[in-house]
């Protein structure tokens, strides 16, 4: 295996984040500098890991009578542990802008992420979507009578596109039709997606009595200047307040901004303002994700090629998220994870300070679910045995329902270490650090020898204690996390041949 440099060393990286602001300004652009030569060597595609293996990776021979045998014995399987439920919307009225969602894992940079879901934009017309929701009731009656028994859900999310587009008698259609068949907990967390272009504040007030705490707003960004174009000229502060106030008044206890860095027009001063504004209207959470580049098959933008270059490279990107994070801390927010901003009496701040933090398809949690059965089109589903994917398209997924299959378009079954790889990837990405105990000697090695490479560039620290390898990423190396994870991924060099 050889001398790995970095063996028992500390821990004494330094402080990049708001250190680049603090530094004498000769330092401070030499340590940017060394960040942007750091971000160009290592700049690559890495899975989100909010399911692992990567879908990338899932088996297109895969039989749906495998997922019927794992439902089956699901309640055996989780042991009383409650279930999350993500239920895909893949509509949205606006022409740009709307992300997939949470639990999509669009969070997206070219040094963080490249999941990728397609996103269904659709006119005035509504038959489209009413199909589909019949679709989903379909969806949720077949897998609900595979199950034994009605099992416990703590945690439902409504996410696309944009779930406000459905009408409030079609979510509240979805919501009863859960109920009726999963035995929801009283204070289970339902969370919805919202574009703010397009919501009508009375329509989803609708839905708080039916449950929904929890509204994640798309706002993106508050510079007049990135807002047009964008096309968003109906954006404003004053209008995302009114929202909040009249969600708030309406029951939502919990309001979310989603923001986005590397879109077109920004720059740090610009985007630090508009995160001094986000975190001045006092939001329970902030999401801070990336746009994804446009030969990921983004939108919008990204389609026209004279507008490409105005999108931020990989180094002004991680640049626009450090101010950004630098501009939250600020506001009294804590981060958690790779892309949480939470206030200090979030649960999620609880978690952490426990080791009881969670990351899943519904991104980072405190709720010890079992597992994430997902519904709709393009929607992943984990279960302790393995995972599957519903077909891509709307049509793709409403045909085989209607031939009354399961739309499962194909999955991988977990083997030997794949679920300890899982644990050990997301203990990483919640704590940024995890340790090698469980893997084979031989296994060992090889993960401490992909390592090597941020080890010599101090991006991670080993420790070897009571005869185990504890990987400690630094804060230097915390912007590239998800690439450090890859030597962790048995499936890595499969990942990057479905995504090319």
């Amino acid at each position: 295996m050889g001398d790995l440099p970095g063996l028992h060393s500390e821990d004494s990286s330094v402080q990049i984040g708001g250190m680049l602001g603090a530094l004498h300004p000769s330092s401070a652009d030499l340590l940017r500098d060394h960040m942007d030569r750091m971000i160009s060597n290592w700049d690559c595609s890495v899975p989100d890991y909010a399911s692992y293996p990567s879908p990338e990776c899932f088996h297109t021979d895969f039989m749906p009578e495998i997922y019927e045998g794992w439902l089956s014995r699901l309640p055996a399987e989780l042991n009383g542990k409650p279930l999350s439920l993500y239920v895909h919307i893949p509509f949205t009225r606006a022409d740009w802008g709307t992300e997939c969602g949470q639990a999509c894992s669009c969070r997206s940079g070219r040094f963080h992420t490249h999941h990728r879901f397609p996103l269904h934009q659709v006119d005035a017309a509504y038959d489209s979507a009413r199909l589909y929701v019949q679709s989903l009731l379909y969806e949720i009656d077949r897998i609900a009578e595979m199950i034994p028994g009605r099992q416990p859900v703590s945690q439902i999310y409504f996410g696309g596109g944009a779930a406000d587009f459905l009408v409030p008698q079609d979510l509240q259609r979805i919501c009863n039709r859960i109920k009726r068949r999963f035995a929801v907990y009283e204070d289970a967390e339902i969370t919805m997606e919202v574009d703010p272009q397009t919501a009508d504040t009375e329509e989803i007030l609708e839905l708080a009595g039916y449950g929904v705490n929890r509204v994640v707003l798309h706002v993106l960004d508050f510079h007049p200047g990135v807002l047009e174009a964008l096309g968003r000229n109906g954006q404003n502060e004053t209008q995302i307040r009114a929202l909040m106030q009249g969600f708030s008044a309406g029951g939502v206890r919990h309001i979310d901004f989603a923001m986005m860095y590397g879109l077109p027009m920004q720059t740090e001063d610009r985007f630090e303002s508009s995160m001094m504004t986000a975190g001045r209207m006092h939001p329970s959470r902030i999401l801070l994700r990336g746009y994804r580049n446009p030969e990921e098959g983004g939108h919008g933008w990204s389609e026209d090629p004279e507008r490409r270059r105005m999108l931020p490279d990989a180094a002004r990107r991680y640049h626009l998220f450090r101010v950004a994070g630098d501009a939250l801390n600020m506001r009294g927010y804590t981060p958690i994870g790779t892309d949480h901003f939470v206030r200090n009496a979030d649960p999620l701040v609880r978690a952490m300070r426990k080791g009881k933090l969670a990351y899943n398809m519904l991104g980072y949690s405190f709720a010890n679910t079992g597992a994430t059965i997902g519904f709709g089109a393009a929607a992943i589903t984990a279960l302790p045995q393995g995972m599957i994917r519903n077909a891509d398209t709307v049509g793709g997924y409403q045909d085989r329902l209607a031939l009354g299959d399961l739309p499962v378009a194909k999955g991988l079954k977990y083997y030997g270490e794949d679920r300890l790889r899982r644990e050990k990837i997301h203990e990483l990405l919640c704590y940024f650090r995890t340790h090698l105990r469980g893997l084979s000697k031989a296994e060992q090695g090889t993960v401490l020898e992909k390592l090597r490479p941020y080890i010599t560039a101090e991006m991670v620290a080993i420790r070897y204690v009571d005869d185990d390898f504890h990987l400690i990423v630094r804060e230097r190396g915390r912007a590239f996390v998800r690439a450090i994870c890859t030597a962790l991924d048995s499936y890595y060099d499969a990942y990057l041949q479905g995504y090319n």
